[in-house]
């Protein structure tokens, strides 16, 4: 396949064709140069071209280590990325060249992957190895095949949820934290129900970042590309004093650590369908009980838009009842 650019007042044209290296050179008139680019074509076509067949021998082990050090570790979310790519080494022939690998392997690795993580999550995976593949693909294999995510059916939308805990469910949860003595999950929770952070901003949160002055932890280019400042409540900025300082960070569990040991507790608790992001929801739509309106809730969430915060703004049907009596 011929492609023709115009560069400096003189025409370049590429003749690529798969498993053979790229054919470049560069013409005064376009016209030259398309008939150069016939005679190229059909000397590939005939097997003429006394040039040496390429044989890309990247693996898809390779094309993704390659990936992770080029371009991943320019991310913000790099480890999350690292984790994500990793994974998907072991769900796909790792070792098979990434030119030959099928859409019906990636789409049964989708199947496999949707047994332990939701749709959206498959989602996002599936557009990080789409990344690996077009970037291998393009740049350095110089190949023309298409990329085989894109034949993948995409798992649908998963209904979106809408866990709240109840007072006995917390009462059990912060029981078991006790029992199982860890003190940095324990923190990590209490924070994630007082301020609706993140998961990955609690992980990450560093003592230097906290102003107990002022009772406050300033979150710098959060989620949203943008600094974020959280005010804590008067138990979460005690918790936070009386937490034994090792080093500048204030937790020494990773953002997975965090994730795992409290699905580890929550099973412990007996405590059904629940998940550490559950408790974002659950503090967010808490501050709108509280009395917080939407500007000052979104300060607090990090929400881009105020229609975002919506879902979270729970009717209460008996307050509505009681004001238009």
């Amino acid at each position: 396949m011929a492609s023709f650019r115009k560069r400096n007042n003189r025409w370049e044209v590429r003749v690529r064709r798969n498993g053979y290296p790229t054919q470049t050179k560069t013409f005064t008139h376009k016209a030259d140069a398309q008939i150069w680019a016939k005679e190229a074509e059909l000397a590939l076509e005939r097997g003429a071209l006394t040039l040496k067949r390429d044989t890309p021998s990247m693996t898809l082990d390779e094309a993704i280590t390659r990936y992770i050090i080029e371009v991943a570790i320019f991310h913000k979310g790099k480890a999350s990325e690292e984790y994500r790519l990793r994974t998907w080494k072991g769900l796909l022939p790792a070792s098979k060249s990434i030119l030959n690998i099928k859409t019906s392997e990636i789409s049964a690795a989708v199947q496999e992957r949707l047994s332990t993580v939701s749709p959206a999550s498959v989602r996002r995976e599936l557009n990080l190895i789409s990344s690996v593949f077009e970037k291998t693909y393009r740049e350095w294999l110089d190949s023309e095949m298409a990329n085989p995510v894109r034949g993948v059916k995409r798992p649908p939308d998963s209904p979106r949820r809408d866990r709240r805990l109840t007072t006995y469910e917390k009462a059990l949860l912060f029981s078991q934290l006790a029992k199982a003595s860890q003190q940095d999950l324990r923190l990590a929770v209490m924070l994630a129900l007082e301020t609706g952070m993140r998961l990955g901003e609690i992980a990450g949160l560093r003592w230097a970042s906290i102003n107990f002055e002022s009772a406050s932890i300033l979150l710098k280019d959060t989620k949203n590309g943008s600094n974020r400042r959280v005010i804590l409540s008067k138990r979460a900025h005690q918790c936070l004093e009386h937490h034994p300082t090792k080093n500048d960070r204030v937790f020494s569990l990773t953002g997975s650590g965090i994730q795992q040991a409290f699905r580890k507790v929550v099973r412990q608790a007996g405590i059904a369908d629940l998940r550490f992001h559950d408790l974002r929801h659950e503090a967010i739509s808490s501050l709108f009980e509280k009395g917080l309106t939407l500007p000052e809730v979104q300060s607090m969430s990090g929400h881009r838009t105020l229609d975002q915060l919506m879902r979270y703004s729970h009717a209460d049907s008996k307050r509505i009842t009681a004001l238009l009596k």
